[in-house]
């Protein structure tokens, strides 16, 4: 099994590819982020482009990852194949988030 890696739109790319976009502009692969202030302090619910397979060939590519920072969710996360997906991701933990 080796590493796989891909563009925001899904299409396969080589590891040079993946790291020339990963430094070329790493605020590029945020996709959303929101911080509130939580009952317990601070929040962040943050959408990235990963560009990394975290499949490991057991079904279809996850390339973006939406991940809780503080509050009672502090750490969920979860993974998408597309952009499209983890923007509506991102906009359902953020609800549940904020819904303390």
């Amino acid at each position: 099994m080796g590493l796989n890696y891909f563009d925001r739109a899904g299409q396969p790319i080589t590891s040079t590819e993946w790291s020339r976009l990963l430094s070329a502009d790493l605020e590029a692969c945020s996709i959303a982020r929101n911080d509130f202030a939580g009952p317990d302090g601070p929040v962040r619910v943050s959408t990235m482009w990963l560009g990394l397979d975290h499949s490991f060939d057991d079904g279809p590519p996850l390339i973006f990852k939406t991940m809780i920072s503080g509050g009672w969710l502090d750490g969920e996360m979860v993974r998408y194949s597309t952009e499209a997906d983890a923007r509506a991701g991102h906009a359902e933990l953020l609800a549940k988030a904020q819904a303390s």
